[in-house]
């Protein structure tokens, strides 16, 4: 059964999925930027490694069409564009994130911080190495109080998971316990 036909690709069949590639991704390196677009950098980043085992499993494999001569040159680019990613990848983890990035976490706190139903309040976020530092500054009975909360990039990438939006929103809820409510 076909199930695509690529640009520069041959048919692929379902007894051959491995190298199924969606319109315009010529290569694995295209395809990384949609995933962390869509999916985030940790889930990308498991991804790319499952993805690393089973193509090396395939060109060692006498089975399959991984190491015929039509198919072993692009498996072995696929590898050579993960391995890399991933090289890079290790060096920018340390590094400060995106404005794209910061701007998601201050958008998803915001909108967590509004489902909390505070009062009056102002936050801050700030990157870290294992996430985000959220500081939020809320008004309580006696005045003003500053609590310290945190999420990790996963969280905040996520923020419109509603799994995920509740997870934050119950672990935030007690921090923020005594800022004042507008109900």
């Amino acid at each position: 059964m076909l199930l695509h036909k690529g640009p520069l690709m041959p048919y692929i069949t379902r007894r051959n999925p491995i190298l199924l590639r969606g319109p315009g991704m010529t290569d694995e390196t295209q395809r990384i930027r949609f995933l962390i677009q869509r999916d985030g950098e940790a889930t990308t980043r498991e991804w790319v490694g499952r993805t690393l085992d089973i193509y090396r499993k395939a060109l060692a494999s006498a089975d399959g069409h991984a190491p015929t001569p039509q198919y072993r040159p692009l498996f072995e680019q696929a590898i050579r564009q993960f391995e890399q990613w991933l090289r890079d990848h290790a060096r920018e983890a340390a590094m400060a994130p995106t404005s794209a990035e910061s701007g998601r976490a201050r958008e998803v706190v915001g909108g967590l911080l509004e489902e909390l139903h505070l009062d009056t309040y102002t936050f801050d976020v700030e990157p870290r190495d294992d996430g985000w530092a959220i500081q939020v500054e809320c008004a309580a009975d006696d005045g003003w109080m500053t609590r310290s909360l945190t999420a990790t990039r996963d969280e905040l990438w996520h923020g419109t998971n509603a799994r995920m939006r509740q997870q934050l929103l119950d672990a935030w809820a007690r921090p923020l316990a005594h800022c004042r409510r507008t109900r």
